[in-house]
């Protein structure tokens, strides 16, 4: 089961066959700025569908999405049939739904590129763990879950959220692949990624980048050199802040015994993780 295979409702291949309507009385149907001060254009949102499912491809009812641009949210709560509907009516710059996993499923982000518009099945991939705490530590300190481990140097501050991590397990380190079913989409909305990870907790910040090893499941050859990826990286971090971007981190290469591979610097932001062979 893909993790949102994403369709337009006029593509016939499209997962989820009921056309999305939209509640949107003005004309022209959507309110807000169609730019920036910079002239850059918004596009006008004006419903958007989805369906939540588990890893069995049951549908998940009570589960909060949410859809956000640069400039604004919407959320929704699945149905009984797992069924979400975003009635918008609004300019967005760069909308995404975001599927926010917390410290139970690993959180990603579609990006949306119509106004009226049909996902298909998320997928809600468990994450794996958990690891330790995360947390500032004297000592280097290795994280570790799911074959992903995390190198952070002593004396690192780490940030945390506890309004997003309230509870102390959900503040510890976990981690899952995305397996090959659940990437296509992601692939495809992606600068070239092939793999990708998820680690939580999602958005904590390291004062220092950490270096990254993640198992190598497609047996690239040692040496392979590649580029690491993080989504939905903060413009204070240096990304744009919308939640499916891509921003480039780190380089790395397949370790000499072909198991794994590791970021060169590092990551000082923790989300999902897209890499692609250079």
């Amino acid at each position: 089961m893909p993790a949102c295979s994403a369709a337009a409702p006029s593509d016939p291949t499209s997962q989820q066959p009921d056309p999305v309507i939209s509640e949107c009385t003005a004309d022209p149907p959507c309110s807000g700025a169609a730019a920036d001060k910079q002239g850059n254009p918004a596009m006008c949102v004006q419903a958007v569908d989805a369906t939540v499912v588990s890893s069995a491809g049951l549908p998940v009812s009570g589960f909060h999405a949410t859809l956000c641009g640069n400039n604004l949210c919407k959320n929704a709560q699945s149905d009984a049939d797992g069924k979400l509907h975003f009635s918008v009516c609004q300019y967005m710059f760069h909308p995404a739904l975001d599927v926010p996993g917390k410290s139970a499923y690993v959180t990603y982000a579609i990006p949306i590129p119509h106004d009226l518009y049909a996902v298909g099945p998320c997928e809600l991939v468990p994450l794996q763990g958990p690891g330790d705490l995360l947390e500032t530590q004297a000592a280097a300190h290795t994280y570790s879950a799911a074959g992903v481990s995390l190198l952070v140097d002593g004396g690192t501050e780490v940030q945390v959220s506890e309004i997003n991590h309230p509870e102390p397990d959900d503040r510890k380190f976990r981690a899952a692949r995305l397996p090959q079913s659940a990437a296509p989409t992601l692939a495809q909305t992606s600068p070239g990624l092939e793999l990708f990870y998820g680690l939580a907790p999602t958005g904590s910040k390291l004062a220092k980048p950490a270096r990254l090893t993640v198992p190598n499941p497609d047996a690239w050859p040692a040496g392979t050199r590649v580029a690491f990826y993080l989504q939905g990286v903060p413009a204070s971090d240096g990304g744009t802040g919308a939640p499916a971007d891509w921003l480039k981190v780190a380089t790395g290469q397949v370790d000499k015994g072909g198991a794994t591979i590791t970021t060169e610097t590092g990551i000082s932001y923790l989300a999902l993780v897209g890499i692609k062979r250079l």
